[in-house]
């Protein structure tokens, strides 16, 4: 990981990603992005959506159902939901 520049967080919480660094990384308006935190650190980054489950947004244990990606966890709340009815 390297420093690419410093930025001053707005008002609202905004940080605007320089164009230069979201040319190099091919990101777009409109693009998708993951915020995440790991201990004091935040990790911004382009989301692949077909690489985190498309109910609760859990990027392990996917499997494949109809074209989308569904973690495991989703699929026993869902298989439970489905048992009750």
């Amino acid at each position: 990981m390297r420093l690419v520049e410093k930025k001053a967080l707005g008002k609202l919480g905004r940080v605007v990603i320089p164009s230069h660094v979201r040319n190099e990384i091919g990101l777009e308006s409109g693009d998708p992005i993951g915020v995440y935190v790991d201990g004091n650190q935040i990790i911004i980054r382009p989301l692949n959506l077909t690489d985190e489950c498309a109910l609760c947004g859990r990027t392990r244990r996917l499997v494949d159902h109809r074209r989308k990606k569904v973690c495991e966890s989703c699929i026993r709340e869902l298989a439970g939901v489905v048992e009750r009815d």
